[in-house]
């Protein structure tokens, strides 16, 4: 990794852990004190799931933008899953239960196919447990919305027809349509081989999204008020239980 992503990783989960004890704080815990085995509000997050070429990453910036929260995309996320360091200020702010319960979801994910990454897919599934569990973070790909509790979280696909697709990567690689053709094939067989390895056969669930949109029939600003109203609508009212 670069030492940009290298700095970016550090500053984000420094400013998404400020966040969360400013939050804490505002409901009344002490500063330092470690959190119980979840906030009093549970801590939401939004994952973003896109086709290669269906702008998903605009989508996710645009939507963290509007809410002021940490944006982690794949190259963040992998930084932070090779750091034990970075992952540890991840986890600082929980006690030992809060951990132990994290851990015992993680281990509830790992499958027979994750054996030959073990260490990085645990590492992964850590990261992305944290983040969602710290909050206020949208998370753009490596499965997170397989990885994640669905009740406190927003999972959303973002899609496109192949030949739009085609047209939107010719023009942003600078690249011929059948280049972009041979991309979107390599990419996407890559992306799924990782996600069956990762989530074994949950990776080949239909149903693992609450939102949907096509990006090429809605303009993204469309795309990035559907996914605030969602959100909003997922969210549970003061007493009321998250699902």
């Amino acid at each position: 990794m670069s030492n940009r992503v290298e700095r970016s990783a550090a500053h984000l989960v420094a400013r998404q852990v400020r966040m969360f004890q400013v939050e804490q704080q505002a409901a009344g815990q002490a500063f330092a004190a470690p959190v119980v085995e979840r906030p009093a509000e549970p801590a939401p997050y939004v994952t973003i799931s896109r086709q290669y070429g269906a702008r998903g990453s605009e989508v996710a910036q645009l939507v963290a933008a509007r809410l002021g929260w940490t944006l982690y995309d794949r190259a963040l996320l992998e930084e932070i899953a090779r750091d034990a360091h970075l992952q540890e200020r991840l986890l600082a702010p929980f006690d030992e239960h809060a951990r132990n319960n994290m851990e015992h979801w993680i281990g509830g994910l790992m499958t027979a196919e994750t054996v030959s990454e073990h260490h990085y897919t645990a590492a992964l599934f850590r990261v992305l447990t944290s983040i969602a569990a710290v909050g206020r973070a949208v998370i753009v790909g490596r499965g997170a919305h397989l990885a994640l509790p669905p009740e406190t979280g927003l999972r959303v696909r973002l899609y496109a027809p192949l030949a739009d697709r085609l047209i939107q990567i010719a023009a942003s690689e600078e690249i011929s349509e059948a280049e972009a053709r041979r991309r979107v094939e390599r990419v996407e067989q890559t992306r799924q081989a990782w996600l069956v390895r990762a989530y074994g056969d949950r990776a080949r669930e239909t149903f693992t999204f609450d939102l949907a949109l096509n990006t090429a029939a809605l303009p993204l600003a469309t795309c990035v008020e559907l996914t605030l109203l969602a959100l909003a609508a997922r969210q549970p009212a003061p007493g009321e239980e998250a699902g």
